[in-house]
């Protein structure tokens, strides 16, 4: 890689050393944080409705202005000044998260956080993509991936102890989380870019010809939905049915790190072309069809950790699929652009859907019960992640490698 600025250059493989450090580093506030988020505003005293709202938020913040970084970055010709700052700002959001004692102040904190976490996603996707040829691509995706269990496991560990140890387990998984993503910001700042040039921020380019990418849209904006409506619902069972302590959703988690690793691990080792790709994740989309079942009809804690050896294998094998996908039908030149266009539709897709799960147990809890709105919401989410899911099986690649 050349050198962006009067800075030495630094070759590939010290780069490449910077980003895995970057992914150990923002999955250990990922670990110390995200399995514990609702639960700990449901501890709070949030309502059904306000833990669907931090679902809601969760996803749409994330993704919504993914768009405007990604523009900005390929405009500036610049990805890791957006990392570092994003990084840097989601930090400081957690002073605020653990002072604040009311649950509907936290989920607007948490929204501020994942806005500035949203400046990181498309820009670190893009330099993945800027520092790799296409036929090593799936082995350091894969290898990314895998640094980043681990960093996250060992995060969810160190909550799960310092509850053993006598420490209140919440504030030291969010402590975790505020110095780990400063350290992810930080640990970039010697990466020297390959230069770029500037250019004027265009309008969106059109990917109406694109019907790969216009097809991945669709499909995954609606399945996205199905999905979400049962992560609001999921929380209340861990919570308010399974009552669940800080350690055991640590272990759930941990376990679940685990099978991620081992199919992250299988997946750099196997070599798929673009149609065995879509088949892959096609197929593990429509496991993840089973997850409301169990959580619905089988709330008790071996079930519930069973279902997450299942889901964390599923998840890794999800992302990095869906990541090669995109890789693969965008433009070099549009990748930061339209690989955040996505996400901000799977944000709204996701925003929308946690918010109508919430909704909907509401309504259907006066009729049905509490147990039986549960049940009938997780079916609808069920019947929706198989039918979408089978759906990705109709995406195709529509041209030569990496075409938009």
């Amino acid at each position: 890689m050349s050198s962006q600025g009067d800075g030495p250059p630094l070759d590939k493989t010290r780069g490449l050393k910077l980003l895995y450090m970057r992914s150990i580093s923002s999955s250990l506030a990922l670990g110390a944080s995200q399995p514990f988020l609702a639960v700990y505003a449901a501890t709070l005293g949030a309502s059904p409705l306000t833990i669907a709202a931090l679902h809601a938020t969760m996803n749409l913040f994330t993704n919504a202005v993914q768009t405007l970084w990604g523009r900005l970055s390929d405009a500036s010709g610049r990805r890791v000044p957006w990392i570092v700052a994003g990084s840097l700002l989601a930090a400081i959001t957690w002073v605020p998260a653990l002072l604040t004692r009311s649950p509907d102040q936290f989920v607007l904190i948490m929204a501020l956080r994942f806005v500035a976490l949203s400046m990181t996603t498309p820009t670190s996707t893009a330099l993945l993509a800027d520092v790799s040829d296409p036929e090593e691509r799936q082995a350091l995706v894969s290898r990314t991936q895998m640094w980043g269990t681990v960093g996250a496991a060992s995060a969810t560990i160190a909550v799960g102890l310092s509850q053993l140890m006598g420490f209140e387990g919440f504030a030291v998984g969010f402590v975790i989380a505020m110095v780990s993503e400063a350290v992810s910001g930080f640990v970039m700042i010697p990466f020297k870019e390959t230069a770029r040039p500037q250019k004027k921020l265009e309008p969106l380019p059109s990917f109406s010809g694109n019907d790969p990418y216009v097809s991945y849209l669709t499909i995954n904006t609606i399945y996205i939905f199905f999905m979400s409506i049962s992560w609001p619902l999921f929380t209340i069972t861990i919570a308010t049915v399974a009552r669940l302590d800080v350690l055991t959703i640590a272990v759930m988690n941990v376990l679940s790190d685990a099978s991620s690793l081992v199919a992250l691990f299988l997946l750099q080792r196997t070599n798929l072309d673009f149609s065995r790709t879509v088949a892959a994740m096609a197929a593990t989309r429509v496991s993840f069809a089973v997850v409301p079942l169990v959580y619905g009809l089988l709330p008790s804690p071996p079930y519930l950790i069973g279902i997450n050896l299942l889901t964390g294998a599923m998840i890794s094998l999800n992302n990095a699929l869906s990541t090669l996908y995109l890789l693969a039908v965008v433009r070099p030149e549009n990748r930061a652009t339209l690989t955040a266009l996505a996400n901000l539709a799977q944000g709204l897709g996701s925003f929308l859907g946690s918010m109508i799960g919430g909704i909907l147990v509401e309504t259907f809890q006066p009729t049905l019960g509490f147990s039986g709105a549960l049940i009938t919401v997780y079916l609808l989410s069920s019947v929706g992640r198989a039918g979408f899911g089978l759906l990705h099986l109709r995406l195709k690649r529509g041209g030569s490698s990496e075409t938009g």
